[in-house]
């Protein structure tokens, strides 16, 4: 559910249902938005939990690991794959709408929200937390 070049441009408000009920939630601005970046980063690619898997992929990969390893292994990425990083997204999703302060919680959203509810908005909320990436990556390109 890409934004239209005018939402883009007219900073209109990410708009989503959460428990059969619609949000108007505005745009963070920037010092609110670096902040929840900061958490964004931790939660997603700064926990031990994600470098942890990582690493025994490497090894599994470069076929130097047991049996036991590899069990090991899979258990712990799917553990973090499933739950860890499912409460992540859900835990900065709670902080993004409760720092733009319109009326959704994350009361609501664990009370009366549903996994489905909260992927959709989670794809709303990157793509409008980091329009600055695209537009570099845009600019780049023009240039070479």
């Amino acid at each position: 559910m890409s934004r239209s070049e005018e939402q883009k441009i007219s900073q209109e408000p990410i708009s989503a249902k959460v428990g059969g009920k619609d949000y108007s939630i505005p745009l963070l601005k920037i010092k609110q938005s670096r902040e929840w970046k900061k958490k964004w980063w931790d939660a997603i690619n700064g926990s031990d939990g994600y470098r942890d898997s990582m690493l025994k992929i490497d090894t599994i990969r470069k076929g130097s690991a047991s049996t036991e390893e590899v069990v090991d292994a899979l258990s712990k990425g799917f553990h973090m794959l499933l739950i860890d990083q499912s409460n992540a997204v859900i835990d900065l999703v709670a902080d993004y709408v409760e720092q733009a302060k319109c009326g959704l919680t994350r009361d609501i959203i664990e009370e009366e929200g549903t996994e489905a509810d909260i992927a959709i908005l989670w794809e709303q909320i990157n793509e409008v937390a980091f329009p600055l990436v695209t537009s570099l990556a845009t600019a780049m390109t023009r240039n070479r």
